[in-house]
């Protein structure tokens, strides 16, 4: 044998022990990418679904099944299923025009993970306000 197929016998080992060094390093980055990413996505599909659904809340005859319903068809194709909202006032529909009027949207990172692993974001709720002011006069 030469002196070159000797050497490339002994690397064989050497590239399984660096991969295993720098596989979990790989993984890692990959797989905390794809975390973030789905946290930035899931960020604004909250907040636009806040906005989508205070637009509907300040306008006259506006109920909160539909708030909801606005709602739900925004977070929908994004996956996000188990969410909270929340208007204010609880009065909206009989108050004066110019009031302002808000809807939260709030939703646990652990509902919205695509992975089934423990990550950066879990246990941490994001909640998404939009504030506009009422569009219409009460008894218009």
């Amino acid at each position: 044998m030469t002196n070159c197929m000797l050497q490339r016998h002994q690397r064989n080992g050497a590239t399984v022990v660096e991969f295993a060094i720098v596989a979990p390093v790989l993984f890692t980055v990959i797989f905390g990418s794809i975390e973030f990413g789905r946290a930035l996505m899931t960020t604004q599909s909250l907040e636009e679904a806040a906005r989508s659904g205070c637009r509907v809340a300040v306008l006259q005859g506006a109920t909160t099944t539909e708030i909801e319903t606005e709602i739900d068809r925004i977070l929908g194709p994004a996956g996000i299923t188990n969410r909270s909202v929340q208007v204010l006032p609880t009065n909206y529909t009989s108050s004066a025009r110019w009031t302002p009027v808000t809807v939260t949207v709030s939703a646990n990172y652990n509902d919205m993970s695509w992975l089934p692993l423990p990550n950066f974001f879990s246990g941490k709720s994001y909640a998404s306000t939009c504030t506009l002011p009422k569009e219409y006069t009460t008894g218009n």
